[in-house]
């Protein structure tokens, strides 16, 4: 969006010059000294309006909206992907949902010393996707965060009616649209999760894990280097989570809350 600067109407210099400056002979000696700058003050403004023209002129865009959720450290074809993605119509896939951080502390090729591993996704029920993961690929998520805060109370029953009976379990969020807690979700959860997930990627290496258990790879975790304090202790799991990761978590949950209320 280019913008358009309306220009004051400026005085031609000779114009200005011929102008007489004092034409009350009543004025007093102070307000003489108090009108004597006005021409250098005029002459002034004028510079100062043709900078500003320049400065226009070389910056071209004064403000561009993408940028308020695109950042310049996403490279060019990752911004116009993530634009489409944004731009993309409601449909009714785009359902309300909440948006989860699980961490690997264990499994194949994992090292806690130089990196940490996260895996974000979207649920219609936190609580079932974690079961599901813990009985599909043999091992127990520890959940970093789930946004907007879900409930941790589950009892027996519950507990048998996420995991059916017979044990067939859908090992991806695609299909996960059942619930058994009446709360806020977060609008566009697919979309949301699609738009964290593009711009994570342009700044960490998906981890790609092969799960012997279940035979899918999960492209869904995230490998982040453990950087170090200034003190040279490393960062823990939760630090990079809250500085890294979260960030970007919640950024692209405001914009869905944002772009459902602009199209209700």
């Amino acid at each position: 969006m280019k913008a358009t600067v309306e220009q004051p109407a400026q005085m031609d210099l000779q114009q200005l010059e011929d102008t007489p400056v004092f034409h009350d002979p009543d004025l007093t000696r102070q307000n003489e000294e108090d009108a004597l700058p006005t021409l250098e003050k005029m002459t002034l403004h004028e510079h100062h309006t043709d900078v500003a023209k320049e400065m226009v002129k070389e910056s071209d865009i004064i403000h561009d909206c993408w940028q308020l959720w695109i950042g310049n450290h996403i490279a060019p074809n990752r911004k116009a992907l993530i634009r489409q993605v944004m731009k993309d119509p409601v449909s009714a896939r785009d359902k309300a949902g909440y948006i989860y951080g699980f961490l690997l502390e264990e499994g194949p090729r994992v090292s806690q010393a130089e990196h940490a591993y996260f895996k974000i996704g979207r649920a219609e029920n936190p609580q079932r996707r974690m079961y599901q993961l813990t009985r599909a690929c043999n091992f127990i998520p520890k959940v970093v965060e789930v946004i907007p805060k879900f409930s941790e109370k589950t009892s027996a029953q519950d507990r048998e009616w996420i995991i059916p009976a017979n044990g067939d379990v859908d090992t991806d969020d695609k299909d996960d649209d059942s619930s058994n807690a009446i709360e806020t979700k977060c609008p566009m959860s697919h979309r949301v999760e699609r738009l964290i997930h593009l711009e994570l990627a342009s700044q960490y290496q998906r981890a790609g894990f092969k799960c012997d258990a279940c035979g899918s790879t999960h492209r869904e975790w995230f490998r982040v280097d453990r950087r170090r304090h200034p003190n040279g202790e490393p960062m823990t799991d939760q630090e990079l989570w809250d500085s890294d990761i979260r960030p970007i978590v919640l950024k692209w949950i405001q914009f869905g809350v944002v772009a459902t209320a602009l199209r209700s």
